[in-house]
């Protein structure tokens, strides 16, 4: 391999090693198929994986042997734009939703398995989270536990799909006083738990926590220590006193 031959070798793996997260020692196969948005077809887009060879990243791209040494500009720019339009619809295919384990029904979908998960923590489990490819941004909102989920799309319809339906469920809300107890039955609907990327892309809960993106880095839970009911200037303010 010439001294050119090597520069664009090197280019190639710098694409993939940025874009695609890998590190300095890893390898890679690439499948490159005709770009489709169907949800189905979507994840056998791109395939890859560490390769017995340690100096060399062997592609197909689209149904032709890109042979490294050989791989010109254009080769490599149509790998960029691949892998660019491919993580633009990757981003489509994560599903964000918000969680508090204060009040069952408002909080959180108090129907199975969300009852399940909110009552034994698994949001705040790192092992769990990571085994289930889940990046979870956990903290307290004053004495509540407060979860900020970034999901693939294909784990939400395998666990918890109502999440992506239009269903509505009914809680209970019984409130006591002098006068005795009050019942009211209350509508909630699983979407209104689902966030939303912005115009920057960027995706926010109610108290304005941001989500971790959805990267393998950062499968498993964060520890957010940012509470919007404490007010640093109040205790300022005590101290004076």
């Amino acid at each position: 391999m010439n001294t050119r031959q090597r520069k664009k070798h090197h280019t190639l793996k710098n694409i993939f090693k940025d874009t695609l997260n890998l590190s300095s020692g890893d390898t890679l196969c690439v499948r490159l198929d005709p770009m489709s948005t169907s949800r189905d077809t979507l994840r056998n887009l791109v395939k890859f994986g560490r390769l017995a060879k340690s100096n060399n990243i062997q592609c197909v791209f689209l149904t032709k042997n890109l042979d490294v040494s050989k791989v010109n500009d254009d080769d490599i720019d149509r790998l960029k734009d691949f892998i660019n339009k491919y993580e633009e619809e990757k981003k489509k295919n994560v599903v964000y939703f918000e969680l508090n384990n204060w009040f069952g029904g408002r909080d959180y979908p108090d129907v199975e398995p969300f009852s399940t998960w909110i009552s034994t923590r698994k949001f705040s489990d790192p092992d769990w989270c990571k085994e289930n490819k889940l990046a979870v941004k956990f903290g307290n909102i004053d004495m509540s536990e407060h979860y900020c989920i970034s999901a693939s799309r294909e784990w939400v319809e395998k666990n918890c799909p109502d999440l992506l339906s239009d269903k509505t469920f009914e809680y209970t809300i019984i409130t006591h006083s002098a006068n005795g107890s009050e019942t009211n039955t209350h509508t909630n609907s699983f979407a209104n738990f689902l966030r939303y990327p912005n115009e920057d892309g960027d995706v926010y809960g109610k108290y304005g926590w941001k989500f971790n993106p959805y990267t393998k880095e950062n499968f498993g839970v964060e520890i957010f220590c940012e509470d919007p009911f404490y007010d640093d200037d109040e205790d300022d303010e005590d101290e004076d006193d």
